[in-house]
């Protein structure tokens, strides 16, 4: 919770990734459905969330389901623990 990644997420995506954590149930693979996130945040927001936490190494994304319109699979990743602060 204090590392340098953890403290420079946003709010926005600090919530999604407690959010993913709670939802993925322990697991490494989950997928996080959009009536999941629906209820606190829009669509827009959640995007560029889950891209920041992309981009600093807390999860990769393993399946694109968005032909499919069905959730996305995601897992978490050790990445961040590299992640320096430019």
């Amino acid at each position: 919770m204090a590392s340098e990644a953890m403290l420079s997420l946003s709010n926005s995506a600090f919530r999604v990734y407690c959010h993913m954590r709670i939802e993925s149930g322990g697991k490494q693979s989950f997928s996080f459905p959009y009536s999941k996130y629906k209820i606190f945040m829009s669509r827009p927001t959640f995007i560029a969330a889950r891209n920041e936490l992309q981009e600093k190494g807390f999860i990769d994304v393993v399946q694109n389901n968005k032909n499919l319109r069905k959730a996305n699979t995601y897992c978490f990743s050790e990445k961040w623990k590299k992640f320096q602060n430019p």
